[in-house]
């Protein structure tokens, strides 16, 4: 059961967003989604003196009315040798709705209506309007110094528990490596296959790890939580190289504004095996945040689900090495037997360095010095992303 839980961990907060992405293209290829049929609009007029209009197709079938020689009258089907007709309220014509005989009436014009279905009306599909898709997915990127950093923090808590005399007896730990993506875009269709437009993209990368200790009789654990946010803006190109058709292929590109935000969180509770068995709690948390430029390409696969709606694939590649990350550190160290050691809360920018061989995150108003450097998170990466686009 623990092993299930660690699996899932990563993603239990992106499944009510899956529920309701889901439920959002499924409500939107309903609502566009019609049974596909062609009509035919045909202008009739009475050929025969006393023309009988049926209540159903047949001759059996009860007359409702009778016309004159040259009433004027709209069809839009046809079953068999019969013509459901519509009154034109401009000329003279019955106040209801019934079934003439083809042999009674001449066409004086006929257009064809051919109704929105799944692989009809490629110009409403292709032409010049407004494109609203939804999509979300997986993302994978580098990881950088926020994946080494947060490992190397992790490790640092269990060498001192281990320091302690405390033995293991579960432990899960995930690379900070990706997380889950939705996305938001709108695009104006300025041809049938060029069209431009703003992008927003949600991506979110948390990782649960725990070490499990026992302590006198009792079972503790120490845990981490990093958590990487981030929201992209980027305008788009796009080109489809396949419009108009039931499966288009097309390409997107373009700059992007990465708003980024990480937090980590470390915890423990334990007893000094030295120290009269006095209970200790350890905190400590970095929250920091940083802005970026950076770009991305997509390459989408369309599958039309009716005139207005497509399923949609996409690939996208995205390209950002931010460093400059500004921020606040905190630890606080609490004793059952009467002691706080609190050390406040620390301002500066994140740096990467090395503590007692342990590559660590900290926050520094200046470089602490001894090879620390800027943390960087390369989230350069590909994603993975399906949805729905509709087309207004």
């Amino acid at each position: 059961m623990r092993i299930c839980r660690s699996v899932f961990d990563p993603f239990r907060s992106f499944i009510p967003l899956f529920l309701v992405l889901a439920a959002v293209c499924g409500a939107a290829v309903s609502a566009f989604a019609v049974p596909g049929f062609q009509a035919v609009e045909r202008k009739l007029r009475v050929k025969v003196e006393n023309a009988a209009v049926h209540l159903k197709p047949g001759a059996e079938s009860p007359v409702i009315a009778v016309l004159k020689l040259g009433t004027v009258l709209t069809s839009y089907e046809a079953e068999g040798a019969w013509c459901r007709i519509v009154p034109d309220l401009e000329k003279e014509a019955v106040s209801m709705v019934g079934y003439i005989a083809v042999t009674d009436v001449e066409v004086l014009k006929e257009t064809a209506k051919v109704s929105r279905d799944f692989w009809s009306e490629e110009s409403t599909f292709a032409g010049i309007g407004l494109d609203v898709f939804l999509t979300g997915g997986y993302i994978l990127f580098g990881g950088g110094d926020l994946d080494a950093g947060t490992r190397g923090l992790y490790d640092e808590m269990k060498a001192m528990l281990t320091g302690l005399g405390y033995a293991p007896k579960n432990e899960y730990h995930h690379d900070l490596n990706g997380g889950g993506q939705f996305t938001i875009g709108f695009f104006w269709r300025l041809r049938s296959r060029l069209a431009v437009g703003v992008i927003g993209d949600y991506g979110q990368a948390q990782r649960f790890n725990k070490f499990e200790f026992a302590d006198n009789a009792l079972d503790r654990s120490a845990y981490s939580t990093p958590v990487l946010r981030t929201f992209a803006v980027r305008p788009a190109l796009r080109y489809g190289i396949l419009a108009g058709g039931p499966v288009d292929l097309a390409i997107s590109a373009g700059p992007a504004v990465f708003f980024s935000s990480f937090q980590y969180d470390r915890g423990v509770s334990y007893e000094y095996v030295n120290d009269l068995g006095a209970m200790h709690d350890n905190s400590y948390y970095i929250k920091v945040h940083q802005t970026a430029l950076g770009a991305f390409a997509a390459l989408d696969l369309d599958v039309r689900l009716n005139a207005r709606a497509a399923l949609v694939l996409q690939a996208a590649y995205r390209y950002v090495h931010p460093a400059g990350w500004e921020g606040t550190e905190k630890t606080v160290v609490w004793s059952y037997g009467g002691w706080t050691l609190d050390d406040g809360e620390i301002e500066g920018r994140l740096y990467s360095t090395t503590r007692d061989t342990f590559p660590i995150l900290m926050v520094s108003p200046e470089n602490p010095g001894s090879g620390a450097a800027e943390a960087a998170l390369d989230s350069s990466g590909f994603s993975l992303n399906v949805g729905v686009r509709v087309r207004f």
